[in-house]
């Protein structure tokens, strides 16, 4: 339909005109999730509303009605899934590629049973806050955890779908309530009850709480599929069986990829006349070759057929099945016309639309198996036998039948397989085939456009059909993203190039994490960022931090990276003329040179006896070894305790005089960084203290 109106009513005067000129109602339609398009079509076809069409089809499910409506109304899934992925809510990354998964599992459920358990799972995933274990308990899943595991378990395996696998054994809450519905209003429509229904069950879920917080939690997901469920008839399979349909998917692509094929034949727009007119004859053009292409498969079925005609044993009923295939050609001139009269072209070939002659409904018995095969064309129903030849082949067998000295097993010796091309052929087809070059059934094949066009490959879909690795992409960590982080690593840089020369600095994990812990402090503590301005004239590295922390990472800050990191390590020369820097070390080895200008502590050393002085820059703070074991053994909780046995004033034999009167204090400045190296077990974060109190300081834990 061509027209600037698309609104409804525009669009079911259409149809109706479309119908009033003799059109027959479709069995199935396939459109987009367009109101105005589906309000007409179910005005015009059905004469009821969109959301009247929805409940007939939800009372057919319930078995509370048994005739269903008079076309079977179906969304695109391209359409739908399209819209479905424009939802903001999902975002990008694993969770939208979970959730449009279950969705479309949801779409290809064929019951109500499955729709519902699908439907709810997927409403309690998205709204629960938390999952994991239930609060209490050491063993029981939460509702939320225990559906996300099934759903996972239908994206790797899409046949899982037809096994319930939600029962009163996975949960204590699940409750075997049927919908009543005396308790609601007696205004609201069976889809509105229904719909109500499953609020309830879904919020009896989602009441159950768990020990984790559910990264799965988006609430505007319920906002959405509660806003289409009403017309979950139309874009869900659990009609399909009640209405008879072959299609598993419900597509439109067909139609339009001819549309998009026939507008990128015209350079230029046209007018509404002219496309028309280049419609049409680009459908006669269309229904010319499949025709051609009807009757070439036609041809040679047939023709590799005879041979199975021909090998029957039984006489008689050669001569039965001949005599009903002589008397069904006998009328050949006024089947064809009813046969072209009732056909109509379309992509695949020829369509039945309404035949009302014997030859339409006629039907072979067991005992005619032989005719049965040659009428039985695949992708072809009820084919008619206008080949002339084959109807000669017919009379010829006849003739044979009838003679009266022909014994069974004088046919069978003459219509063997072996003796077939010998005995059945004409003796100028004998010679004529024996005759025939090698080369004769070569074709020209000029640009590979004579050869036989090969299958197409089907396309592989983003989302739909199952997906095996689904846990191996939705358990993959997100920390691996270069757009994400503060500096990336050496071995994911280009070389650097210093003084015309290249260089690939290798391994720069510890000199990045020194440099995010220092760009994060110096973005959420004022005290520390006014301590890094003073000294970023002094330290090159803290002048990098601040940079990162103003600007982020430019090619300028790699290569500043690279040259203090040369004048560190070694660097090596290979064949290709690039230099090479392995930077492989511990963050305390890194920290030490790095960080000299900014101690944790200050260290002084002072002589009673012989007046000796000295204050050495501790960039590292190393815990006592008895700290140490009372760490390892009890945990790390221990660690305030050994920041303050680290500030103990201590005295030592002083190294000039020899006496034991050398008093250690020590002094902590802004920043403290403690060794961590000794620690040889796993270690929780939730376990290391947020703050420490020393000397009337507050340390927070960044």
């Amino acid at each position: 339909m061509l027209s600037e109106a698309q609104d409804m009513s525009t669009i079911s005067y259409w149809l109706n005109q479309w119908i009033r000129s003799g059109a027959k109602l479709p069995h199935e339609i396939v459109c987009d999730y367009s109101y105005a398009l589906i309000g007409a079509i179910t005005f015009s076809y059905c004469q009821m509303s969109r959301s009247r069409y929805c409940d007939i089809c939800l009372r057919v499910l319930q078995n509370k009605e048994t005739s269903t409506p008079a076309i079977f109304i179906r969304l695109d899934i391209a359409h739908f899934i399209k819209m479905i992925c424009r939802w903001k809510c999902l975002g990008k990354g694993r969770i939208k590629e979970f959730f449009v998964r279950s969705l479309i599992i949801l779409v290809e459920s064929e019951t109500l049973q499955q729709f519902e358990e699908i439907f709810v799972k997927i409403i309690v995933i998205a709204s629960s806050e938390t999952d994991g274990l239930e609060l209490g308990s050491t063993s029981v899943p939460a509702p939320a955890e225990l559906f996300r595991s099934h759903m996972i378990n239908m994206i790797k395996d899409t046949n899982l779908l037809n096994d319930s696998d939600l029962d009163g054994e996975d949960l204590d809450i699940i409750t075997n309530q049927d919908l009543n519905e005396d308790n609601f209003s007696s205004n609201q429509n069976n889809m509105d009850v229904y719909i109500t229904y499953l609020i309830e069950k879904i919020d009896n879920y989602c009441s159950v709480e768990g020990n984790r917080i559910n990264a799965y939690h988006i609430p505007e997901l319920k906002i959405n599929l509660m806003r289409i469920v009403k017309d979950f008839p139309m874009w869900s399979n659990v009609m399909k069986n009640y209405f008879s349909s072959n299609f598993l998917t419900a597509t439109s692509a067909p139609v339009e990829g001819y549309i998009g094929k026939l507008k990128s034949k015209f350079s230029k727009p046209l007018t509404a006349d002219r496309f028309i007119t280049s419609h049409l004859k680009t459908i006669e053009s269309e229904t010319k070759i499949s025709r051609s292409i009807q009757i070439e498969n036609r041809d040679q079925y047939i023709t590799t057929n005879k041979r199975e005609l021909l090998k029957t044993n039984s006489v008689d009923v050669r001569f039965k099945e001949a005599l009903t295939v002589n008397n069904v050609l006998s009328n050949k001139e006024t089947e064809e016309q009813n046969y072209s009269k009732n056909r109509i072209p379309n992509n695949n070939g020829y369509e039945d639309i309404d035949i009302e002659d014997d030859f339409a409904h006629y039907n072979f018995t067991k005992d005619n198996e032989i005719v049965n095969t040659i009428c039985d064309v695949p992708n072809e129903d009820n084919i008619l036998l206008d080949n002339f030849q084959y109807e000669t082949d017919i009379k010829d067998l006849l003739k044979v039948i009838q003679n009266d000295g022909l014994e069974d097993d004088i046919s069978k010796d003459i219509l063997s397989d072996e003796n077939y091309s010998e005995n059945y052929m004409s003796e100028d087809d004998q010679s004529e085939e024996n005759n025939m070059p090698e080369d004769y059934d070569e074709t020209e094949n000029w640009k590979n456009l004579g050869e036989k066009p090969l299958k197409k490959i089907k396309r592989p879909t983003k989302y739909k059909g199952k997906c095996p690795e689904i846990e191996r992409r939705l358990n993959r960590s997100g920390l691996r993203s270069s757009n994400k982080c503060l500096i990336i690593n050496g071995n994911l840089c280009k070389p650097a190039v210093i003084e015309n020369k290249k260089y690939i600095i290798y391994n720069t994990c510890p000199f990045d994490s020194i440099l995010s812990s220092v760009v994060i402090t110096y973005i959420e503590s004022q005290k520390y960022r006014e301590l890094v301005d003073e000294k970023v004239t002094k330290n090159q590295f803290l002048s990098i931090c601040r940079e990162v922390a103003y600007h982020k990472c430019n090619t300028v800050i790699y290569q500043k990276r690279a040259k203090m990191l040369i004048g560190i390590f070694k660097t090596s020369k290979n064949i290709s003329e690039i230099h090479t820097v392995f930077t492989e070390c511990n963050i305390s080895q890194m920290t030490e040179k790095l960080l000299v200008e900014n101690p944790s502590s200050f260290e002084h050393r002072f002589c009673l006896h012989c007046n000796y002085t000295k204050t050495f820059k501790n960039t590292l703070m190393i815990i006592s070894r008895n700290y140490q074991q009372i760490i390892i053994k009890e945990g790390i909780h221990h660690l305030p305790g050994a920041v303050c046995d680290y500030m103990m004033n201590t005295k030592q034999v002083c190294a000039k005089c020899k006496e034991e009167e050398l008093q250690i204090s020590k002094e902590l400045q802004v920043t403290i960084r403690i060794e961590t190296d000794w620690i040889v077990e796993e270690c929780s974060l939730a376990d290391i203290p947020m703050e420490l109190i020393v000397d009337t300081k507050r340390y927070v834990n960044k």
